[in-house]
């Protein structure tokens, strides 16, 4: 095949999903990497492209973030799937909870955020547009975040119950309780405040599962910082990858960014440690033959010694015990209890190119619940193993020992004590200023099988 026929259909892959990759293009063309690696190259040099290791991407107006074309490809079969599936259950201008609502029977309150401005109109308007059907499933409204005397919104909420034609079961104040947020909502991701101790989660654009840190946000010293910039990243004490909904493309990003090259510099003087997606991300290689998420094979960010293969098949399972032994900065770890929960795509083992690299592992068939190289990177599958304290504690003294500050008088709770604490509080202020009375002859009228 000549060179301008092979650039020519890199230059429609790239057009079509707004990235390429080397080995993927290589088994296409039926030719070597290193072939389509000089073609990426020339197509750069002509403004055409912009290379990236192992790849190539559409070149847009900014660089630290997705390209354009690159978002709208990612997600692209279980986008049209979830889609597929959400329309076989939705009526026109459904609401998506309602859908819920109507499968198990139950009565509906309806919850408006006085913070975001015209309350009133919220509820009374989302009742006049729902179909009857619907509209008679709202037994109640609740006003949600209320701050000062109630007695001012007596003559508005008078108005909603005679229009809308349903009661009003309370006005709840605002609370300061700290519930695990959606990952969409949180305003976690706008503290930037510096603590004695410095942890930087790093933000990707599907950052999930990010609440793995919520344990160290209840002490004093520590600050979590959730970055998405080499800027913001600066010089942490310890840096943590997350979850991710595409371990793949977020991993394209921060090679895009510069973050991933930042991360890795970092790695050899603080401790670096990734939780499932993250985790994968610092291993060798990801291949996704069934084109999980977006197909072909990627280069790791090796720091780990494991490969990882997506699959269609999802691991859920609840896990419990005690850390694996590990060695390196964070070897105190080893035989902290936890009890946590995995959720992946994929399956990972130790890499067969881990002894080039002078990895420190036990070799065995099954990776351990936790495995390090041996120096300062660390990953594991299991989401919570901050949560019984104990594996956050021995994280928050090997950085004090270091920095050679006393925290000894930081107490580090349990995470899952924690939240019921704040459920409880959470409970004791909805009984006292919800309409508790009404709320249980709802669940009294209900019909259930």
């Amino acid at each position: 095949m000549l060179k301008i026929e092979r650039q020519n259909i890199i230059d429609q892959e790239i057009n079509k999903q707004g990235f390429v990759l080397v080995p993927a293009m290589s088994e296409m063309l039926k030719c070597s990497e290193e072939t389509i690696r000089r073609d990426l190259k020339e197509m750069e040099s002509q403004g055409r492209l912009m290379r990236t290791h192992g790849g190539a991407y559409l070149i847009e107006n900014f660089d630290k973030t997705y390209p354009t074309n690159l978002r709208k490809a990612y997600y692209h079969q279980t986008k049209d799937c979830l889609a597929r599936r959400a329309i076989e259950h939705m009526q026109e201008n459904d609401i998506v909870n309602m859908g819920l609502a109507r499968m198990v029977d139950a009565p509906v309150l309806l919850v408006g955020d006085i913070d975001r401005g015209g309350v009133f109109a919220q509820l009374y308007g989302t009742v006049e547009l729902l179909e009857e059907k619907e509209r008679r499933r709202i037994k109640g409204l609740v006003i949600n975040k209320f701050r000062g005397d109630k007695t001012i919104l007596d003559p508005g909420i008078q108005m909603l119950e005679e229009r809308g034609g349903v009661p009003v079961t309370g006005v709840v104040p605002y609370m300061d309780v700290q519930l695990e947020d959606e990952d969409s909502l949180t305003e976690r991701f706008d503290k930037k405040t510096d603590g004695l101790i410095d942890i930087a989660v790093i933000r990707y654009p599907r950052i999930s599962n990010f609440t793995d840190f919520n344990v160290f946000e209840q002490m004093s010293e520590v600050t979590v910082r959730y970055v998405s910039t080499v800027n913001e990243l600066r010089h942490p004490d310890i840096v943590f990858l997350p979850g991710s909904k595409n371990t793949m493309g977020d991993l394209l990003w921060m090679r895009q960014n510069g973050l991933e090259a930042a991360v890795k510099k970092l790695s050899c003087e603080i401790p670096v440690f990734g939780i499932c997606g993250g985790y994968q991300m610092l291993g060798a290689s990801i291949a996704d033959p069934d084109g999980v998420e977006e197909g072909g094979y990627m280069r790791g960010m090796e720091l780990l010694p494991i490969d990882t293969v997506l699959k269609d098949s999802k691991t859920r399972l609840q896990t419990s015990g005690e850390i694996a032994h590990v060695d390196g900065v964070l070897s105190r770890l080893s035989g902290c209890h936890f009890l946590g929960y995995e959720i992946h795509m994929g399956k990972s083992a130790y890499s067969t190119a881990s002894d080039e690299q002078g990895a420190c592992v036990d070799r065995k068939n099954e990776l351990n619940n936790v495995i390090s190289d041996g120096r300062n990177v660390y990953g594991s599958y299991i989401h919570g193993i901050f949560d019984t304290a104990e594996a956050a504690r021995v994280i928050v003294d090997y950085i004090a020992d270091k920095k050679g500050i006393d925290v000894n008088d930081s107490t580090i709770v349990s995470y899952k004590s924690f939240k019921e604490k704040q459920y409880d509080r959470l409970a004791d202020t909805l009984r006292e200023y919800l309409d508790m009375d009404a709320v249980y002859g709802m669940l009294r009228e209900a019909k259930y099988d």
